[in-house]
């Protein structure tokens, strides 16, 4: 079994999410689809109030094909 992680709410993961989503042309529907979860999750997350999951962040990942480093804002090789 698979621990849950908790990512607390922050507002690069919404504003990352928002902007693959546009660069992809990828609808909020179809972002949170990815994940079992409604529309409205994705608002919750482009708007800081909730962030997705580890397993949401996996599922993202590996369906559109970005780096969870990148969705997370995180700088590697700095």
């Amino acid at each position: 079994m698979m621990a849950k992680f908790k990512i607390y709410p922050h507002p690069i993961i919404g504003d990352n999410l928002r902007a693959m989503c546009a660069e992809k042309g990828i609808s909020a529907k179809q972002l949170t689809a990815t994940c079992g979860k409604d529309r409205k999750t994705a608002y919750s997350w482009f708007n800081g109030a909730s962030s997705p999951t580890a397993e949401d962040i996996r599922r993202i990942c590996e369906r559109y094909h970005v780096s969870a480093d990148e969705l997370l804002g995180l700088k590697v090789g700095d």
